[in-house]
């Protein structure tokens, strides 16, 4: 009988091919983005935007990295700064046009992938999946 590996090395693996495969589809599609890019883009609210800060803590990297990103998405013309209306000093990060469009094709790449893992594994092993994934992540929440 062969043992059970361990679940968070496999998440982990299965996360990093992923977001490998979603950047290299975007890129396909002719989106520029880097993993970086994308793990920020992801993050930003789409209706009202999101501040730097709250982008840091949520992609887990330190402000600077985050603003060098936000530096580079501003560049490449997926979002804008604008001044947050609830705070003057603070500015919120929107996508535009283009960033939305790299949303909507990053979300019909990941559907690609996750149709095929459902041919492949059907669909009790896909909520199995589903509910030891959300175990793990309710579980390691709790310190």
């Amino acid at each position: 009988m062969s043992e059970t590996p361990a679940l968070a090395p496999l998440v982990q693996a299965a996360y990093q091919a992923a977001d490998r495969a979603i950047t290299r589809r975007l890129r396909a599609r002719g989106f520029e983005v880097t993993r970086a890019h994308s793990a920020v883009l992801a993050n930003i609210d789409i209706e009202g935007g999101t501040r730097a800060t709250v982008l840091a803590e949520r992609a887990g990297v330190t402000k600077q990295a985050i603003g060098q990103v936000i530096d580079d998405l501003q560049r490449r013309g997926f979002v804008t700064r604008t001044e947050d209306p609830d705070d003057r000093r603070a500015r919120l990060i929107k996508l535009r046009a283009s960033g939305r469009r790299v949303i909507a094709s990053a979300r019909d790449v990941i559907q690609a992938i996750e149709a095929r893992v459902l041919e492949d594994v059907g669909p009790e092993d896909v909520a199995a999946a589903q509910r030891a994934l959300a175990s793990l992540a309710k579980h390691a929440g709790q310190e």
